[in-house]
C-alpha cells in the first residue's frame, strides 16, 4: 500500500515538473510576477523608504504613519518628474496626516529616488505610468490587508489620479485632486494669458518681452512652455509662499540641494529627472483632456482648488467639476489664499479637509 502511494506521489511530482517546464511563457511570467509582488510587499515597512519593482524598474516609496491599521493614502506627485519624497518633511500638514492615514509617497519613474539613467525612454508614456500606479495600489492593498485605499493627486499626478479611479473605482474610498489638471491645451492658454496680463499690470518689460517672443500656445517644444511657467511662477500664479514644496519642474530644481532628504551624491541625478520626464511625455500630454477621457467617476471626488492657481487654472477645474458625473458625490473646495500648492500655502485647512471632511464622509461609510 505504502509503495503504491509513494509511486503515485512520484508520478504526480514528475507530471507537475514536466507541465511546468512545458508551460506557455505567459504562465511562467505570471508566476514570476507573483514572486515580484511578494518581494515588493516584503520590502515595505512603516516609517521607512523602500525600493520596489514596478513596470520593470526599481521605484521608491516612503511609507509613514502612526499605525498600520489606519487607512492608506497614496499621494501622486506633480511634474512630471518632480518628486515628493524629498519635500515631505517641509510641510507640516503631511506630518499631521500621518496620525490618521498610512501616508504613501511615491517618486514615480524618472523622478527623485526613482530616477535612473538607464530607464528606457519608450517606457515614459502615460499608459506605463497608469500601469505602475495600478500595480502599486495592488501591492499596498495586499501589504496593508485592505480592499480599498485613498488616492490623492497633485498637478500632473492629478491626471494620473483621475484616469486611475476612472478605470478602477472599486479600489478606492475616494479621490482627492489638488491643483487638478484637466485639459492641457486650455490650461496653457489660460496660463499664458495670466502671465501676459500680470506682466502688463506690473509693467514687467522683461516678462512681456520673453512672453511675446514665445507667443501664445500651443507650443512646439516644452522649452517654450518652461518660459511661460517661469513667469507664471514669478507673477504669483504658481506658489504664494516660500515653502520648498514642489509645484513645478522649475520650482523643484530651484530647491535642489535644500532638502536633507536628498543625498549630495544623488543631487545631479535628481535634477535630471524633471527634464528627462517632461522631454519624453510632453507631446503625449498635449492630448490629455479629462472632459472627454473621464466624464464620469464612480467614487467620491474632492477637488481642492487654489483661487490664484494658474499652473492648473482653477476656472477650468471648476468647469470640470460642474460637468463631471459623480454618482457617489463630488465637492469643490476653494483655498482662497493658495495658488498651486494648497498643502504648503494653507496647511491647516488642507489637513482639516482631509481628516474632517474626506475621511469622515467616506471611510466610516465603508463596509
Amino acid at each position: 500500500m505504502k509503495k503504491n502511494i509513494l509511486g503515485l506521489l512520484f508520478l504526480l511530482c514528475m507530471a507537475l515538473l514536466v507541465s511546468h517546464a512545458s508551460a506557455p511563457d505567459h504562465v511562467q511570467e505570471m508566476g514570476h510576477s507573483i514572486s515580484k509582488s511578494r518581494q515588493a510587499i516584503s520590502r515595505i515597512r512603516l516609517n521607512a523608504l523602500a525600493h520596489i519593482p514596478l513596470g520593470g524598474i526599481e521605484q521608491a516609496i516612503l511609507v509613514q504613519g502612526a499605525k498600520e491599521s489606519n487607512p492608506v493614502l497614496l499621494f501622486l506627485h506633480g511634474g512630471p518628474g518632480v518628486p515628493i519624497i524629498p519635500f515631505v518633511r517641509d510641510v507640516d500638514a503631511h506630518a499631521k496626516l500621518q496620525k490618521h492615514f498610512v501616508m504613501v509617497y511615491w517618486d514615480q519613474r524618472g523622478a527623485g529616488h526613482s530616477y535612473h539613467a538607464n530607464i528606457p525612454a519608450e517606457s515614459m508614456n502615460i499608459a506605463q505610468f497608469l500601469a505602475d500606479t495600478h500595480k502599486l495600489v495592488q501591492i499596498l492593498r495586499s501589504r496593508f490587508r485592505t480592499s480599498k485605499i485613498y488616492l490623492a493627486g497633485h498637478s500632473w499626478g492629478s491626471l494620473l489620479g483621475v484616469l486611475t479611479v476612472a478605470r478602477h473605482p472599486e479600489l478606492f474610498y475616494a479621490y482627492v485632486g489638488i491643483g487638478q489638471a484637466v485639459d492641457l491645451q486650455e490650461n496653457e492658454k489660460a496660463s499664458y494669458q495670466f502671465a501676459v496680463d500680470a506682466a502688463a499690470k506690473t509693467d514687467n518689460r522683461k516678462a512681456l518681452q520673453q512672453l511675446t517672443a514665445i507667443g501664445p500656445p500651443p507650443y512646439q517644444s516644452y522649452k517654450e512652455m518652461l518660459v511661460e511657467r517661469k513667469w507664471v511662477q514669478r507673477l504669483g500664479g504658481g506658489k504664494r509662499t516660500t515653502s520648498a514644496y514642489p509645484t513645478s519642474l522649475l520650482g523643484s530644481v530651484g530647491n535642489a540641494g535644500s532638502s536633507a532628504a536628498i543625498p549630495f551624491g544623488d543631487a545631479l541625478d535628481w535634477l535630471h529627472g524633471p527634464y528627462f520626464s517632461l522631454k519624453h511625455l510632453w507631446q503625449e500630454l498635449q492630448s490629455v483632456n479629462l472632459f472627454r477621457q473621464a466624464p464620469t467617476l464612480e467614487v467620491p471626488v474632492y477637488f481642492l482648488a487654489g483661487r490664484h492657481d494658474y499652473y492648473a487654472p482653477s476656472l477650468i477645474v471648476q468647469r470640470y467639476y460642474q460637468e463631471l458625473t459623480a454618482p457617489k458625490g463630488k465637492t469643490l473646495i476653494w483655498f482662497e489664499h493658495s495658488a498651486h500648492a494648497p498643502p504648503a500655502e494653507e496647511p491647516d485647512k488642507f489637513y482639516e479637509i482631509l481628516v474632517n471632511t474626506v475621511l469622515k464622509e467616506t471611510y466610516s461609510l465603508q463596509p
